[in-house]
């Protein structure tokens, strides 16, 4: 429904975007790396094992609204933390959705 938000998790602030409340550590994750431009942590409801979330710290409203100056960062850190999981786990193989 236009204009309606869901709330994801019961420590959301209703509101407020469920992402930057993870990157400001508001709402409680499994973080598996963090620097100062980008959070990776395991997703809460993951559709397989091992289901990584890489997000910017910095709001973005959509994939299509990420910075250029960090297009080719967050790349980099989804391929490190993707040969992490594999080095550190039974995955196989990674994909990028």
């Amino acid at each position: 429904m236009p204009g309606r938000q869901l709330k994801l998790f019961e420590d959301e602030t209703p509101g407020e975007c469920v992402f930057c409340s993870i990157a400001q550590g508001k709402v409680e994750s499994v973080t598996v790396y963090s620097d100062p431009r980008f959070v990776v942590f395991l997703d809460r409801s993951p559709l397989f094992k091992g289901h990584l979330l890489v997000i910017p710290r910095a709001h973005v409203e959509n994939f299509d609204s990420v910075p250029p100056e960090i297009e080719g960062s967050i790349l980099g850190v989804a391929r490190a933390a993707s040969l992490a999981l594999q080095r550190s786990s039974t995955a196989m193989a990674h994909s990028l959705r």
